[in-house]
């Protein structure tokens, strides 16, 4: 009984590597939007709190907690910036999953179509051994008289 062959299976393993590699791309992406995102809740957080602190009593004192507070600003609006950088990469390494993913679907559902077609090949094939089969058994039966 003949062995089923994909042709294409070096294409479709090259296939499955290449979103094993995206979908790997795409968690470290998550992973970074995510500490970026934890970080600027962070600086949020400070910011609300220096925000809320009582006012100092000395001129140095509202000096230091003015430029503290531009300075936490500042951090904010840069993490902002990343979060957004951030959050457009990704978009991109989830877009390139999918799309790796649909390429690998398109491969595999090549490969299942194939296999029936040859499944229902191998039964037409044997059908036909027993339908020769039978007709010799009964040529021969007809002949002997038997």
């Amino acid at each position: 009984m003949p062995k089923f062959v994909f042709p294409l299976q070096s294409a479709l393993d090259w296939r499955s590597h290449l979103e094993e590699q995206a979908l790997a791309e795409q968690v470290l992406a998550r992973r970074h939007w995510q500490q970026i995102r934890q970080r600027l809740q962070a600086l949020e957080g400070a910011l609300a709190a220096a925000r809320q602190t009582p006012l100092p009593l000395t001129g140095a004192d509202v000096q230091n907690r003015a430029v503290y507070l531009e300075h936490l600003h500042k951090q904010v609006l840069a993490c902002c910036q990343a979060l957004r950088e951030a959050e457009q990469q990704l978009a991109e390494k989830t877009q390139r999953y999918l799309e790796c993913r649909r390429n690998r679907e398109v491969l595999e559902k090549l490969k299942e179509k194939q296999y029936q077609h040859f499944c229902y090949s191998l039964q037409v094939h044997e059908q036909k051994k027993l339908d020769d089969l039978s007709g010799v058994r009964h040529w021969h039966k007809t002949r002997t008289g038997v």
